[in-house]
């Protein structure tokens, strides 16, 4: 005690109950937090793995999916982007085995047999985005990756009243049409009618913003080659609807 005295600076080791001195203490928990932090680092990235595997095996079932070939009995999903009733049928103009759906959002599962029958028969519909075909091989099969790349699907149309003013009017513009033939010169569908209808639905409910509004109104003029006002265009349906009323 009395050379503890002497040093000075030389203090007796305190120990705790178990018989451990403070530094070995500290320093039994400087090492295992070292190690809880290694083993959190390795959960986090073996985790990380997890995750890509998972996506990179589901990419592969996909991608071995879009390489299946297709047979005449194989179901075909198909979902109408109209807001009312719509009908594809084998032969066109409701000619043949005829296809159904009850408005906006409602899929039927098609036999690809009739499918492409119907493609065939209502090309126009098919390349204008009145229905949306979720299946891969069938748009890759008839050549339609050029009109699916611009192409909406029902929670893109949805998800319009999200944009921004600047890219509803991107995204509006840039909808695919239906290519040119002798039956529908001038008159070629366009996805744009659909999303426009929509849109237009949605308007009386305060979906859509003025600035939104307007860029809707200056992508009509650009789609159309012609002016529009939707706020008068909507008084003007209401008071026809009303007046049928009476």
């Amino acid at each position: 005690m009395a050379e503890q005295i002497k040093n000075g600076n030389n203090k007796p080791k305190e120990n705790n109950d178990n018989g451990l001195s403070t530094e070995q203490l500290l320093k039994m928990i400087m090492d295992l937090q070292e190690t809880v932090k290694k083993l959190s680092g390795e959960g986090a990235e073996n985790a990380v793995k997890a995750v890509k595997n998972t996506k990179a095996k589901k990419n592969i079932e996909i991608e071995e999916e879009n390489n299946l070939p297709l047979t005449g009995d194989d179901d075909i999903t198909v979902e109408s982007l109209c807001l009312g009733e719509f009908t594809l049928s084998t032969l066109g103009f409701g000619n043949g085995k005829s296809y159904t759906f009850g408005g906006f959002g409602y899929e039927r599962d098609i036999p690809y047999s009739d499918l492409k029958e119907c493609i065939h028969a209502n090309r126009g519909f098919i390349e204008g985005g009145r229905v949306y075909i979720k299946d891969n091989r069938v748009v890759k099969k008839f050549r339609l990756q050029e009109f699916y790349n611009r192409m909406l699907t029902s929670k893109d149309i949805l998800n319009l009243k999200n944009l921004s003013a600047k890219d509803l009017y991107k995204t509006l513009i840039s909808l695919p049409k239906a290519e040119t033939s002798s039956i529908n010169s001038g008159n070629e569908p366009k996805q744009f009618d659909i999303a426009y209808r929509y849109i237009m639905s949605r308007i009386p409910l305060e979906e859509f913003s003025v600035e939104q509004i307007a860029q809707v109104e200056r992508a009509y003029k650009q789609v159309n080659n012609k002016s529009i006002n939707i706020m008068d265009e909507i008084d003007f349906a209401n008071e026809v609807k009303n007046e049928s009323k009476e």
